[in-house]
């Protein structure tokens, strides 16, 4: 009986002290938690100067542990040959008391080193403030870059500096915010029991297409942030539309070690159109105990709707004949990842300050929107399909580095893309037709179709975008002045935006080159011609030729966008596309002129037969011995 008595005694011990169990998280703004670099920080100080560090932590970024313990700082140190003695703090303001100290050496014997500080009596996270502020005061060396950085940059509240003799009117330090300039390397360390603070996590970020058939699996791309002191291995993910809710069990290729985030490829589930919200509901087969939804909106297309329409991708790419190597871009990238997939594909070729511009302050304006706003890389090439590259393009990651192409997925991963666009259902229709007139170099060009009626929220309609489009445009200079393009070679001396395009040791020269997709002229608004949100349309746009056109070079493309005035990349997404090659409407008709069909004139048609009635329409006939079009 004692020997019973003794066993239960221990077992009772052992789940005591298994629900007991402390675990630690270490909080705060850096992705990388491995490595520190010793060239990435802010220093170059003259002299000694004692300095101070430190990262805001808001109430939400650690309000989860509450009633944990902040158990200690960890500080990224880069400098192998000076070491620095520091206090290190946790304050409610910058210049406040300590609400809890330590003195340490902060010390990098090896390269990438972190310093972990504990403090001697942990201090215990209540729900008492807004805003913690965690750092150091040091002495930094003169020249040192002890004061480590690392990415991504530009997150609120990822780093302020103080530097002794730098003071605010009152005397006070003044602290400077440099979070756009770097990402301070300094995490609070969180100790915990690890019963309470495991299976948590939520999804960070979401990219997805979209629109998707309701009720059926898309492509996505998941960040997931491991919020809890347990590893993550499997997660449910819960989809809400309403009333309509969808789970789907999803086990991880590799784990998500506590602390960490994860970007993973994940099915995203269509209910239907409107606002969407994607739960964490379940980590490891657990209840997630924070559980937070992340908001997402979708269009959704009944499965019978979209078996009516076939649908046409639109690929945009943006160049500048004046980038280096710019011209080689669509050879190089482009075409090569479009072998499988061009009959299924449209391909407009939006160029940026160069001679082939269509001299429209508002191209401007997209390629910017197109671009996140990103000035430095709209004179590169930039791919886009569906004008949503960055939203479902799960292998953005693979990019090419050359300095000629940023933006870019290699032509041997892009395959997975295209198939993924092309597989994404539509919910309208269009056709194109056109009739020219060689004599007036020019004509008009209608598009019809259709938009099935319930499917776009209410207050939104499609707008509808139509460009003429040249192949094979032989150019001989890559220079923006056409009056450069007779002199002989010569170097050109790279523009200030382009120093990472052209190189003095490689410098661009005069050349000739061939230009594809080239959109001579767009006949609509930059965002679209409202077409409505159902039913039939039908849209008829003027066009004219210049002399160095080449009509057989030419193609109309016509696409029915989402009618986004601004966030074109995340809005503006291409619902269906049509193009037809120039010369459809020039075969047999090249010499013929439009002209009044007169009441006293006989009129024939092409078998000769007498075509009486003046009002008749459809095609050509023979007036005078001659065709002409009515």
């Amino acid at each position: 009986m004692k020997k019973l008595y003794s066993l239960i005694i221990l077992c009772l011990c052992a789940v005591l002290s298994a629900s007991a169990a402390k675990g630690t998280l270490n909080i705060g703004y850096p992705i990388n938690y491995d490595y520190v670099y010793s060239y990435d920080g802010f220093g170059g100080l003259t002299k000694d100067t004692k300095i101070g560090a430190a990262i805001a932590v808001p109430r939400s970024m650690v309000e989860a542990y509450l009633g944990a313990e902040i158990k200690g700082v960890r500080i990224g140190w880069a400098d192998p040959t000076n070491s620095a003695s520091a206090t290190i703090f946790v304050r409610k303001t910058l210049n406040g008391e300590n609400l809890i100290s330590k003195k340490a050496t902060l010390t990098d014997k090896q390269n990438g080193a972190w310093n972990t500080v504990n403090f001697d009596t942990p201090m215990l996270l209540e729900d008492d403030y807004d805003i913690l502020y965690v750092g150091y005061e040091c002495t930094l060396k003169a020249g040192s870059f002890g004061v480590s950085t690392m990415y991504p940059h530009g997150q609120a509240g990822a780093a302020y500096l103080w530097r002794n003799g730098v003071n605010d009117k009152d005397g006070n330090p003044l602290w400077e915010d440099m979070s756009q300039d770097g990402t301070l390397a300094i995490q609070i360390v969180i100790q915990g029991e690890t019963s309470q603070f495991s299976n948590m996590g939520a999804v960070s970020q979401l990219r997805c297409y979209p629109v998707g058939t309701v009720g059926k699996q898309g492509d996505g791309l998941l960040t997931i942030r491991n919020m809890g002191m347990n590893a993550i291995s499997s997660v449910t993910l819960t989809y809400t539309n309403g009333e309509v809710t969808k789970d789907y069990n999803l086990s991880l290729s590799s784990t998500i070690a506590k602390g960490a985030s994860s970007t993973v490829s994940a099915p995203i589930i269509n209910c239907g159109t409107g606002a969407h919200q994607l739960t964490l509901s379940k980590i490891n087969g657990k209840e997630n105990s924070k559980a937070t939804p992340l908001s997402f909106n979708q269009l959704g297309v009944p499965a019978d709707v979209a078996k009516q329409y076939t649908r046409r991708s639109l690929v945009e790419y943006i160049e500048c004949e004046n980038a280096y190597k710019c011209v080689e871009y669509q050879d190089d990238f482009v075409i090569p990842g479009l072998a499988n997939f061009k009959d299924k594909t449209s391909i407009i070729a939006t160029h940026f300050n160069d001679q082939y511009m269509m001299g429209e302050e508002e191209e401007l304006s997209m390629l910017l929107d197109l671009d996140n706003n990103d000035s430095t890389i709209i004179y590169v090439p930039t791919l886009m399909i569906d004008r949503s590259q960055q939203v479902a393009n799960i292998y953005d990651g693979i990019c090419a580095r050359a300095p000629w192409s940023g933006g870019v997925t290699l032509p041997d991963y892009i395959a997975p893309i295209y198939r993924s666009m092309t597989a994404v259902p539509t919910f309208a229709g269009l056709n194109l037709k056109a009739t020219f007139n060689k004599e007036l170099d020019g004509g008009t060009v209608t598009v019809d179709g259709d938009i099935a009626s319930g499917i776009l929220p209410e207050g939104e309609d499609l707008g509808l975008v139509v460009f003429l489009v040249e192949d094979n445009v032989e150019s001989d200079s890559q220079l923006l002045d056409s009056d450069d393009k007779k002199a002989p070679a010569k170097k050109i001396a790279p523009a200030a935006r382009l120093d990472r395009l052209a190189y003095e040791d490689d410098p661009v020269t005069d050349r000739t080159v061939i230009h594809h997709n080239i959109c001579r002229c767009r006949l609509t608004p930059l965002y679209g011609d409202n077409v409505g949100h159902g039913g039939t349309f039908s849209k008829t746009y003027e066009f004219f030729i210049e002399d160095e056109w080449k009509p057989a070079d030419m193609r109309f493309v016509a696409f029915l966008c989402r009618d986004a005035k601004a966030n074109a990349m995340w809005d503006g997404n291409v619902i269906n596309c049509a193009e037809a090659a120039f010369t459809d409407y020039l075969e047999g008709v090249r010499n013929i002129t439009t002209n009044p069909i007169l009441p006293s004139e006989t009129l024939y048609d092409l078998q000769g037969r007498a075509v009486k009635s003046p009002s008749f329409k459809g095609g050509l006939l023979i007036q005078n011995g001659q065709k002409v079009l009515r």
